[in-house]
């Protein structure tokens, strides 16, 4: 399970402890605190074109969006 998506300069992954989590991609390094706020195994994550935002699918039916700079969410559970 989980997910995994990503820019030139960040990763993003996601799995069984319902946490999305971001990485700086040149040094493996992570990139502040973990995304936090589905309740489930998260199973898909993917960035916006502009690459400012975050999207998440979980195993607790949701989608949520949210910022990829702050890891703040910016929508409710859809």
């Amino acid at each position: 399970p989980g997910g995994e998506a990503g820019d030139r300069d960040r990763e993003v992954d996601a799995g069984d402890d319902a946490t999305v989590r971001l990485w700086i991609a040149y040094t493996g390094r992570p990139l502040g605190d973990p995304l936090t706020g589905d309740t489930d195994q998260v199973w898909g994550v993917a960035f916006s074109p502009d690459g400012h935002r975050l999207a998440t699918a979980s195993l607790d039916k949701t989608v949520q969006i949210g910022r990829a700079a702050s890891r703040e969410r910016v929508s409710d559970a859809v």
